[in-house]
């Protein structure tokens, strides 16, 4: 795959003044030429949705619930997000692995509600420094891609996304080392190969990615595209690194 994908994931962060400032800039120009996903909280998916209409951006949300439409107060059904416009949607990220005890039951649940909405998933995977210090990434990746051998089934979908967050790196300033995410990157190619044969598979990484690193994780061969966090809240850090992506 040669075009690369960029998802911003704005998580609790945002409002209207903030989206006014991405549709104004040059993140809306289609001469990027480049796959770019917008995540933003659930009450800016409409506003946001209303600003990127007929333009190269393709609307997602962070989360969906794990319960289809009916009588579960405060949750978000993959039936709305797909009403709204939503093609992607994050699950999985680490942040709600920790925060809200998602184990790979409740997220399995989710890509299953997710594809029968046709919205694409994004799963997120990644280890713990300690996990990384007593060199059992590959082990706790593996745990947490192994839902995808349980509903291999379900992916008749022309499109699938795994985003590799190594824990230690989100929003530390800290990104892995080319060598790190390779390693981790071309494991998870491997493990989702037969999986996934038929599919449009795009492993991204994810993990304080910034103009500043950009140009280095480019060169990681298996690296489709990028989750990024803080640096897509700020419409120029954000088209920056997609511009470096070109040149």
């Amino acid at each position: 795959m040669s075009k690369k994908i960029f998802v911003a994931n704005w998580k609790m962060n945002g409002n209207t003044e903030m989206i006014d400032k991405f549709s104004d800039s040059k993140v809306l120009n289609s001469s990027l030429k480049k796959d770019i996903v917008i995540c933003p909280p659930y009450t800016h998916i409409n506003y946001l949705s209303s600003k990127i209409r007929n333009k190269n951006i393709s609307l997602g949300a962070q989360n969906c619930s794990h319960k289809g439409n009916g009588a579960h107060t405060g949750e978000i059904s993959a039936e709305i997000l797909k009403d709204i416009g939503c093609e992607y949607v994050i699950l999985g990220h680490s942040e709600r692995r920790i925060d809200y005890y998602e184990d790979n039951n409740l997220i399995k649940q989710k890509i299953i509600l997710a594809r029968k909405n046709n919205i694409i998933p994004i799963l997120c995977c990644g280890e713990n420094l300690e996990d990384r210090k007593n060199n059992l990434s590959t082990k706790i990746i593996e745990n947490q891609l192994s839902i995808l051998k349980e509903i291999s089934d379900i992916f008749t979908c022309n499109k699938f996304l795994i985003a590799y967050e190594p824990i230690w790196a989100i929003g530390t300033g800290k990104s892995a080392s080319s060598s790190q995410i390779y390693e981790i990157l071309n494991f998870i190619h491997e493990y989702t190969h037969d999986i996934f044969s038929n599919v449009d598979l795009s492993i991204l990484y994810g993990g304080s990615v910034s103009t500043s690193n950009i140009k280095e994780l480019l060169s990681i061969d298996k690296c489709n595209g990028f989750l990024i966090g803080g640096a897509s809240l700020n419409p120029k850090k954000f088209i920056d690194i997609i511009k470096k992506s070109s040149n």
